[in-house]
């Protein structure tokens, strides 16, 4: 009785200190956490609006260009849809948007977009203040992905037009000339690309306008993607890798040991010494797994 008994009082206090060790260093782990994710939640904030003021206007222009070449074929009222719906109804091939289905899906992602733009603003709560849910930055995500992949590498978008004006078209035909009416997307091509002579020539009104602004837009959507891993829209902590193996540590380390204590099995009939061995050697392998698990854990982290 005495041999099991001092095992299982041995483990259980073993395993009780380094209980406590770990939580001192994830203590001090989210502490760091904490001030990095602040540090960063910073950086998002200033992307976000440098993003909206990047392309608020400049969107709604080329909404308005994008009507251009179907004046007969006007997009769909969107006001009639679920906003939150429009993401998955433009990215769904079989739901019928007229003749100019793709054309019109450009349109509703757009609408789409200022709509999350239009939601980056002042708050008294810091989660919200000039930030966006990670949910919207999941609709940001598909809406450049999907005209990345349709305007940008696609010819569908292209098809449309050249249909809608009855001859073929190039890159650099004005389809989209019209007057200015929300932004000059001339300057704005000046004033982003000006280290690339072709693309600062753009004026808005032709195709290949169109596939670098959404080139453009695409790619400041993925920065911001990236941005916003780690910061408070985003409450994945290092705690919530830990709670699981943390609670099985103190369940094979700290429980079954003082409830063996409790029921003495050296004096039970049916408890034979090897069968005592083999349990004291599981509840010793399964402690030090679990620690080296969580050790692992924790030097990833750090």
């Amino acid at each position: 009785m005495a041999s099991s008994a001092w095992f299982f009082s041995t483990i259980a206090q073993t395993v009780a200190a380094l209980t406590g060790f770990i939580i001192s260093i994830i203590a001090l782990v989210r502490q760091f956490e904490e001030r990095e994710k602040r540090s960063r939640t910073d950086e998002l904030r200033s992307t976000l609006r440098e993003f909206q003021g990047k392309y608020k206007d400049e969107i709604y222009e080329v909404m308005k260009k994008v009507e251009a070449p179907f004046s007969t074929s006007p997009p769909p009222q969107v006001d009639n849809l679920e906003d939150s719906d429009i993401t998955d109804i433009c990215r769904e091939e079989e739901y019928t948007f007229g003749d100019n289905a793709y054309s019109n899906r450009v349109w509703c992602l757009c609408h789409k977009l200022t709509n999350i733009l239009d939601d980056i603003s002042a708050s008294e709560k810091p989660e919200q203040h000039y930030l966006l849910s990670s949910q919207q930055i999941e609709e940001l995500e598909q809406c450049s992905a999907y005209l990345s992949s349709h305007v940008v590498d696609g010819d569908e978008f292209k098809n449309e037009i050249e249909q809608a004006k009855g001859e073929p078209i190039s890159q650099s035909d004005n389809v989209f000339n019209s007057e200015n009416q929300y932004a000059d997307l001339q300057s704005w091509f000046q004033s982003n690309f000006q280290n690339s002579d072709r693309e600062a020539e753009l004026d808005g009104n032709d195709l290949a306008s169109l596939r670098s602004f959404f080139n453009e837009l695409d790619r400041d959507v993925h920065k911001i993607s990236i941005q916003s891993e780690n910061t408070v829209i985003n409450e994945k902590s290092i705690t919530d890798d830990l709670i699981t193996p943390l609670s099985l540590l103190v369940l094979s380390g700290i429980v079954l040991p003082i409830m063996s204590l409790w029921t003495f099995p050296d004096k039970l009939s049916f408890v034979t010494a090897n069968s005592l061995l083999l349990y004291q050697a599981i509840l010793v392998l399964a402690s030090f797994s679990i620690f080296s698990y969580i050790s692992w854990i924790l030097v990833s982290e750090i």
